[in-house]
């Protein structure tokens, strides 16, 4: 088939290939994970687990690391994943956790997983409907998990680290509830704002078109986990040579190897409800409430807590303007903006993912976010 002719094809129905994909997967998901090497499969450290009760009957885990060589934890940071992925987004392996060197550092870490990921589950064993969007994040699962880690700390001392939208949830919390102080906010690559995804398919109305179809069409869920252990044994190529990892890190600052961990360990599904909100913020621009009644973006000024603020210079999915939005509209006396790249002095670019599992990460981003927390009051 010639381009113009796969062209043409594809404008008339973008979302056929899609389907006709849909079908073979079908016949190779009985045979996809027995394809997982047990190198590959990454383990939660020997730590305690907690189960957090949500109002609506999720229960979220926590998993806990002790603070080392000292006998007061200096901080209770709360780590939340991103968007589609698990605990191993911030709880890799011993080298890339970033839980577990906030531990080594002194400060008790309890990593948490929200609704739909990893080891969470509804009460009584109920299979999940994909039945939640950001919102119910915000207004269910961080206060239920904030209550918790509040009432078993062994410091009053909290700090909020989310990565992508980890970091999300906490600016949409900040803006809709008070927080109990002492308080802080580390964010990693998590955007305010939403305008260049917005000027992204203004340039592309054939990805928009295919975004649109997969938000109203017939699928409940977005088979993201599924989609990532059905191919996992086909795509061992290097990641140097796929497009689509270059959005999500820097190929130059990951490891081969913890990229196929990543890939085979840490995607989740997400639900469609979910993922027509996330559309609405990037054909909108706006960073709002499922209803569109309410702007979190409009009202980022209510975060007044100190807040660490990160981004990556060559970050492809979330851009340093996105991020320097929200560092810009916090009202925070003590807030920092931190770009790593090479014209920063840092050893390499980075990327989306690189940020907390890069090969450079460990030695430069991880150490400043602890210098930053050890210097910052409460």
């Amino acid at each position: 088939m010639s381009f113009l002719a796969l062209s043409g094809f594809l404008k008339r129905d973008p979302m056929r290939p899609l389907f006709l994909l849909c079908k073979t997967l079908l016949v190779l998901l009985p045979f996809s994970a027995c394809f997982i090497p047990a190198s590959y499969r990454l383990e939660t450290a020997e730590t305690e687990r907690y189960e957090v009760v949500t109002e609506d009957g999720w229960v979220l885990p926590l998993y806990y690391y002790p603070a080392q060589g000292v006998t007061k934890p200096k901080a209770s940071v709360i780590l939340c994943h991103g968007l589609s992925v698990n605990r191993f987004d911030l709880d890799f392996d011993e080298k890339n956790s970033l839980a577990r060197y906030l531990a080594r550092e002194g400060y008790e870490a309890w990593v948490m997983e929200r609704r739909g990921a990893g080891n969470s589950h509804r009460m009584g064993g109920a299979k999940k409907p994909y039945d939640w969007n950001f919102d119910d994040y915000v207004v269910k699962d961080l206060p239920a998990i904030l209550k918790f880690v509040r009432q078993q700390a062994k410091t009053s001392d909290l700090v909020w680290l989310g990565h992508s939208a980890g970091g999300m949830v906490m600016y949409a919390y900040l803006t809709t509830h008070e927080v109990e102080p002492p308080f802080r906010l580390v964010s990693i690559a998590s955007p305010g704002e939403f305008q260049y995804l917005h000027d992204f398919f203004q340039r592309n109305p054939l990805l928009q078109k295919v975004a649109w179809r997969s938000v109203n069409g017939p699928l409940k869920t977005l088979p993201l986990r599924t989609l990532a252990r059905t191919f996992y044994p086909w795509l061992m190529v290097s990641p140097h040579d796929q497009w689509l990892w270059h959005v999500l890190f820097n190929p130059e600052n990951l490891d081969e190897r913890d990229f196929w961990q990543l890939h085979a360990n840490s995607w989740e599904d997400l639900p469609v409800l979910e993922w027509r909100q996330w559309y609405d913020w990037a054909t909108s621009g706006d960073f709002r409430a499922a209803d569109r009644k309410f702007s979190y973006r409009d009202h980022l000024s209510k975060m007044d807590v100190p807040a660490l603020f990160i981004a990556g210079s060559v970050d492809n999915l979330v851009s340093t303007e996105a991020v320097l939005y929200a560092y810009e509209q916090a009202s925070s006396t003590e807030k920092t903006f931190r770009e790593f790249g090479r014209w920063n002095g840092d050893r390499d670019d980075y990327g989306h993912i690189d940020l907390i599992l890069g090969r450079e990460a460990p030695y430069e981003v991880f150490p400043f976010i602890v210098s930053w927390l050890n210097q910052t009051d409460f």
